[in-house]
């Protein structure tokens, strides 16, 4: 199962570095105080699928506002 919270999906994640994320590792977005608040499923152009502002579900390249906040990436499941 994968946990709802964008927190909990990091904590339950493997750690990937950030420019190794391939298509179905996530990146994870915190605030200054380290809190994580948003979670992308990486794509295949190395953009992300996500839960948009105000657009719902939403498929882009990183914006350079939500870039600033990148902390982490990660994996749920092993590659075949």
């Amino acid at each position: 199962r994968v946990p709802r919270d964008a927190a909990d999906q990091q904590a339950a994640a493997d750690r990937v570095p950030i420019p190794d994320a391939g298509p179905g590792d996530l990146f994870f977005f915190a605030r200054a105080d380290g809190h994580v608040f948003h979670v992308g499923l990486v794509t295949e152009s190395g953009g992300m699928l996500h839960a948009g502002d105000e657009e719902g579900v939403a498929e882009g390249p990183v914006s350079p506002v939500r870039r600033a906040h990148l902390i982490a990436a990660g994996r749920l499941c092993e590659r075949s």
